[in-house]
């Protein structure tokens, strides 16, 4: 987002309304409601969506090569624990306050009525979870902060044309949109990690969360999601596509998120703001 203030204005102008989705993983503050999981409506093979949905197909870069990973885990359930984790940066000069984060999850053949989550946690650090300096600077692993879950238009699928002969569509991973509360914390310049988690409702049921899918990529030099694996690795590890066939290259992922609140200048970047706009009055 650009600002150009000529006169002195309140901290509202320069941010977003409270609770409003003003940031996205995939389309930064200036795209903040592009989720980045829609590869349209038509496979590569030329299959249509059925009425009013997407698909989310895994991208080939190659007619030979395609991602192999529908999605991570990253739930918990009664005998399985999986974290996932990707970041996001706050620039010098700019104040964020998060309310919400949305993330995203399939459960395989699961009918769109149901509801497949009993809840979720989330955690920010202040580097890369797990390394040696980061630290947990809000939430923990046990609070339970989902507070809402619907259903997307979107259906995640494999590669329909790569490699030859590719997989055939299907609508078995309807894909849905979790809500995590936040309360409200602000944040200053600095990279930071979210780190959450999904919990299943019916104990031995799973969850996955497709990456950020870009027809023609497989995945970005700057992408560097998580996961963690609970017991008995219990450890972070980059999430990394290796691709179909085997023989493929391996790519680092990233996943879609959302952040709900708002984002400001910092005061000393708003008074610097102000006091140009009074130079600009007196002229």
């Amino acid at each position: 987002m650009r600002l150009f203030l000529a006169v002195v204005c309140s901290v509202a102008v320069a941010s977003a309304a409270l609770g409003q989705v003003f940031y996205s993983n995939f389309g930064g503050l200036a795209n903040p409601n592009a989720i980045g999981l829609s590869t349209g409506a038509v496979t590569n093979s030329g299959v249509n969506a059925p009425a009013g949905f997407e698909w989310s197909e895994c991208p080939n870069n190659n007619p030979n090569e395609a991602n192999t990973v529908a999605g991570f885990s990253g739930f918990k359930n009664s005998t399985l624990d999986f974290r996932l984790a990707d970041d996001f940066t706050i620039l010098p000069g700019q104040q964020f306050t998060i309310d919400a984060v949305r993330v995203y999850a399939y459960r395989t053949n699961a009918p769109a009525a149901e509801q497949p989550f009993s809840g979720g946690t989330l955690r920010i650090w202040d580097g890369v979870p797990g390394a040696s300096g980061s630290n947990i600077i809000y939430g923990d692993t046990t609070t339970n902060v989902l507070f809402n879950v619907q259903n997307t238009n979107l259906y995640r699928i494999f590669n329909t044309v790569a490699p030859p002969p590719g997989t055939a569509p299907g609508t078995a991973r309807l894909v849905r949109e979790a809500y995590l509360f936040v309360n409200n914390i602000t944040l200053g310049p600095g990279t930071y990690f979210l780190d959450w988690q999904l919990e299943m409702l019916v104990g031995t049921n799973t969850s996955f969360a497709p990456p950020i899918s870009i027809p023609g990529v497989r995945g970005l030099p700057s992408w560097n999601a998580g996961q963690w694996v609970g017991a008995p690795t219990n450890a972070w590890q980059a999430a990394i596509d290796t691709g179909n066939p085997a023989t493929a290259p391996d790519y680092a992922q990233d996943f879609p998120f959302l952040l709900e609140g708002s984002w400001v200048p910092e005061p000393a970047s708003l008074l610097l703001l102000g006091l140009a706009g009074l130079l600009i009055r007196r002229r």
